[in-house]
């Protein structure tokens, strides 16, 4: 139970141009028609604050780390195709409180990061290191201001996920219809991985580098 959920922890560090998004919408403030659409993620890579993501975490002077996505690909049915942006999530690190605390390397004056623990405590406010998201479908653009964000074991297959709720700004027709983010990492890539995510997550000498959006993320406006 205890690895389920720092495995689902870790997902939330993910950025969205990585990442899956499901939108829920409310009736739109100017009137228009309720969307519905539902968008599968086609592809999609996060990179890790080198040198990744491990069971005790990376030390460095830097009291934030920065993990990093890819734009991603956007199949939407019969609304089209369209883009996730990329996106640089920007978490603060944990302060070392002395030898060997809360990791091995610490020392006072540094900063722990990127470790499963750390993932797990910051994932609630992964929205607020997400405050805007950003999604183009069929040339139209999109965009959410995040509220919340929170552990999901709703992936499909299996993988680890991550939620990020918002509101609709634009396009203004749509304004404060509610979008729901979820996100869920397959594959993997780094020393000692599997190939396998969900697998390698918290493994003691394995540091995952990046992380490969899986099949079963999407959008949904509805």
């Amino acid at each position: 139970m205890t690895r389920k959920i720092l495995l689902i922890a870790s997902a939330i560090i993910i950025p969205l141009g990585a990442t899956a998004v499901t939108v829920v919408a409310e009736p739109a403030t100017a009137g228009a028609a309720p969307l519905a659409i539902t968008c599968h993620f086609t592809s999609g890579v996060t990179t890790f604050a080198s040198p990744g993501l491990s069971l005790n975490g990376s030390v460095s002077a830097s009291p934030t780390s920065t993990s990093t996505t890819t734009a991603s690909g956007l199949n939407c049915g019969g609304a089209g195709t369209g883009t996730g942006n990329g996106n640089s999530i920007t978490s603060n690190s944990t302060p070392c409180t002395g030898t060997n605390l809360p990791a091995p390397g610490c020392a006072l004056g540094l900063y722990n990061y990127d470790s499963v623990g750390a993932v797990a405590a910051n994932a609630t406010t992964l929205w607020m290191q997400l405050p805007k998201i950003k999604f183009t479908i069929a040339g139209t653009a999109y965009q959410s201001k995040s509220s919340s964000s929170n552990f999901s074991i709703a992936c499909a297959s299996g993988e680890a996920g991550f939620i990020i709720k918002g509101k609709l700004t634009k396009p203004l027709a749509h304004a404060g219809e509610t979008t729901k983010v979820q996100v869920c990492l397959g594959s993997d890539t780094g020393p000692g991985t599997t190939g396998v995510f969900a697998a390698d997550l918290g493994v003691a000498g394995v540091t995952i580098a990046t992380a490969n959006v899986a099949a079963d993320s999407k959008i949904k406006i509805a």
